[in-house]
């Protein structure tokens, strides 16, 4: 009788309880990096003991590479969707509202996540070895670079970019920079800029608008392609 009337506790099953660790270690990270945190930290967090850790994971080490793989899953998808993008004008602007977009709106990992951990996460790795910040980096970054090269040299073609620049490489490089600069201001408890614009959307569109101009894109293929409500649309 009293065995019948007890509540059998749910096990969960072995990818659920990795994914849980992953997502309980994201914060701690974030918080003190690598060498900060310990696996007794890790293991409380997660509601887990040391050795189930261990289980999933052989060491701590391996917890925080492959935090990276698992909060920018969202990242990849996304960036995938610009792969079938023909290189013209339009989708240079596409992709880079797209990435403007998904930093300043906080889009960037998976739902339940907090982007701000995961800019922690890449500030740490600079401020240690830099390994999960070159990953990152070369990883995620790599298919939106190459289809901005290919729009910018379309562009160039087209006729809406009419000066002259010593590389294509650069422009990528520095709208990243632009933004995550942005993301990393966001991370002090202080306010540390105000930009003077409380909307995020018109926000959003000035920091697309400074990036393209700053590429050379002319006023006539700004008025003719950039429409806000139709850089989202793949």
């Amino acid at each position: 009788m009293m065995e019948a009337l007890m509540i059998r506790k749910k096990r969960i099953s072995g990818e659920a309880r990795k994914v849980q660790i992953l997502r309980s270690a994201l914060p701690l990270f974030a918080k003190g990096g690598l060498s900060g945190t310990t696996t007794r930290e890790l293991s409380n967090a997660a509601g887990v003991s040391e050795a189930l850790i261990y289980k999933h994971f052989p060491s701590k080490e391996s917890l925080y590479e492959e935090i990276q793989v698992f909060c920018l899953n969202k990242a990849r998808v996304n960036n995938d969707i610009l792969l079938g993008l023909d290189a013209n004008t339009e989708n240079l602007m596409k992709c880079i509202y797209f990435a403007v977009y998904t930093v300043l709106n906080q889009e960037m990992v998976q739902e339940d996540m907090d982007d701000s951990d995961f800019h922690r996460l890449v500030v740490y790795s600079l401020l240690e070895d830099g390994e999960f910040a070159f990953s990152f980096l070369n990883k995620t970054c790599q298919i939106w670079r190459e289809k901005i090269e290919e729009c910018t040299i379309a562009a160039r073609e087209l006729g809406d970019i009419t000066i002259s620049h010593k590389s294509t490489t650069i422009f990528p490089w520095l709208v990243q920079h632009l933004i995550n600069c942005y993301a990393y201001k966001q991370l002090s408890e202080k306010q540390l800029v105000d930009y003077g614009i409380s909307d995020m959307m018109v926000l959003i569109d000035e920091f697309s608008l400074f990036a393209l101009r700053g590429m050379g894109i002319n006023e006539a293929a700004i008025d003719r392609y950039f429409h806000p409500e139709k850089l989202l649309e793949f």
